[in-house]
């Protein structure tokens, strides 16, 4: 899951004499659109069927959607691996106070109103309607010790993985991704500052990328009940994060090399493209067979190399893609916020009888409500939480 809205860098060469203009990054703002649009359209149920004309895309699409959790997950290694190499003193040498900070200043303001939020939602609102179930409380016993400690210690995807065959709400499952991205994080600089230089801390990068689909190959072999933890278990995720942490550093070394040669960047946005729609379209993530290693590889490895070539082309920088990139830049938002958009705006959804308008509508209203509570709500809280820890505005 993505956290953050787009920040600025430059990771082409820089002239000695002059600094180059930071450049925005929108190349990443719009991935993030497509891993948080495939989300929402896994999660968008009770709608009319699609038109013939798309239905076999949609189809596709749909059942996929959980691949976007992948590709947020290589997006997110590679914006923090970034945050931390500029903070001043560079990569191996990160300021504990500063990243924790930040970290907890951008995640928990949304994360707790979340909360808050969807306990108003499960107590308070009607029951009779099918998807109040699908949204807020699938199981009436699950709220339970297991449940709230999971959640709160960031350990809600192995929740997830023992409650195999346990409906949960959609609005709390969405937390499984925050928990796996804070697993790795809360060690991240400490293992940055242990590693100390390039060689070990790209041995342990290979060394996630490879655990992954091990780990998801083994869960899924062992028995259909432990599908669950191939899923949802920390080390089948890390090598999506480990990705993007690897992009950064290739991106960064390389930067001067690929910059001059254009060609060879859109062939890795091609090569990008093309394994992202083999996952999508050639998988199926029902089917741990290949979901295990096929799928969440490929997209992996697709949106690795999508940007590492996005991000030295200026085809992605034109103020044509920035609509599109709205989504991306308030994904966490959209991510925890989208399934209240869904419950509350059903009915103007399902009047219109379409489901691609009914989806645009949803994605539109979505990100609108996303936008509204970052600019009042997160940006106000993320701005006091890192004044109480000394730290400059953002």
């Amino acid at each position: 899951m993505m956290t953050g809205v787009s920040g600025r860098l430059s990771i082409k060469a820089r002239p000695k004499t002059k600094p180059a203009a930071p450049v925005k990054l929108q190349i990443v703002d719009l991935l993030r659109s497509f891993s948080i649009l495939s989300v929402m359209a896994a999660h968008f149920v009770y709608v009319p069927p699609p038109d013939p004309a798309y239905g076999w895309w949609w189809y596709h699409f749909q059942k996929n959607g959980a691949y976007g959790v992948g590709v947020f997950f290589v997006v997110s290694g590679f914006l923090i691996t970034r945050l931390i190499d500029g903070q001043g003193k560079g990569l191996f040498s990160p300021s504990f106070k500063t990243f924790y900070a930040r970290r907890v200043a951008r995640i928990f303001p949304l994360f707790f109103l979340t909360i808050l939020l969807g306990l108003a939602a499960a107590y308070l609102l009607p029951r009779a309607m099918p998807r109040f179930n699908y949204c807020f409380l699938a199981d009436p016993g699950q709220f339970n010790f297991l449940f709230w400690s999971s959640l709160f210690t960031f350990s809600f995807n192995w929740y997830c993985a023992l409650s195999a065959g346990k409906l949960i709400a959609v609005a709390w499952g969405v937390m499984w991704s925050l928990s796996v991205e804070e697993q790795f994080y809360i060690f991240y600089p400490l293992l940055l500052k242990r590693l100390g230089r390039a060689g070990p801390y790209l041995a342990f990068l290979s060394a996630m990328v490879v655990l992954g689909p091990l780990w998801r190959f083994a869960m899924g072999r062992l028995s259909p009940s432990y599908s669950e933890w191939g899923k949802f278990g920390s080390f089948g995720s890390f090598d999506q994060i480990a990705f993007g942490a690897l992009l950064y550093f290739v991106a960064k070394k390389y930067g001067p090399f690929l910059g001059l040669r254009p060609r060879l960047c859109a062939l890795a946005c091609l090569s990008g493209v093309a394994l992202l729609a083999l996952a999508y379209l050639g998988t199926d993530t029902y089917d741990h067979r290949s979901e295990d290693v096929v799928g969440a590889s490929c997209v992996a490895l697709g949106s690795f190399l999508l940007l590492l070539g996005g991000l030295h082309l200026r085809f992605f920088q034109s103020a044509f893609w920035a609509p599109l990139a709205w989504p991306g830049k308030y994904s966490y938002g959209i991510y925890l916020l989208h399934i209240f958009v869904f419950y509350f705006s059903y009915p103007l959804l399902i009047a219109h009888g379409d489901l691609l308008t009914a989806y645009v509508l949803f994605v539109l209203i979505s990100t609108g409500v996303a936008a509204l509570c970052y600019h009042f709500f997160e940006a106000p809280a993320n701005l006091a939480v890192r004044r109480a820890f000394g730290l400059k505005a953002a």
